[in-house]
């Protein structure tokens, strides 16, 4: 899977896009990365796991919130993938 990287205010993002939205994850970065920051697409594979993690809760809106649950499994995957608990 794909997703768009990007840092931001010292913070690194990752956004992972929605596989059945109908966009690019190309058209997707345009759209939702802020304007002028430079962003990264990478496979899921290349996220680098800091062992300090600060979590950012969203917002009630329902897309977000499924949003935020597929990327605490994909983090849960990853984790597991690098012998972690």
């Amino acid at each position: 899977m794909q997703v768009i990287t990007y840092e931001i205010e010292g913070k690194k993002v990752v956004m992972v896009p929605s596989l059945n939205c109908g966009l690019t994850v190309e058209a997707i970065a345009e759209k939702d990365v802020p304007a002028g920051v430079e962003y990264t697409i990478i496979d899921s594979t290349e996220i680098q796991v800091d062992t300090e993690l600060s979590i950012i809760t969203p917002s009630m809106d329902k897309n977000i919130a499924d949003l935020w649950e597929a990327m605490l499994a994909m983090s849960a995957e990853i984790e597991t993938l690098k012998g972690g608990k």
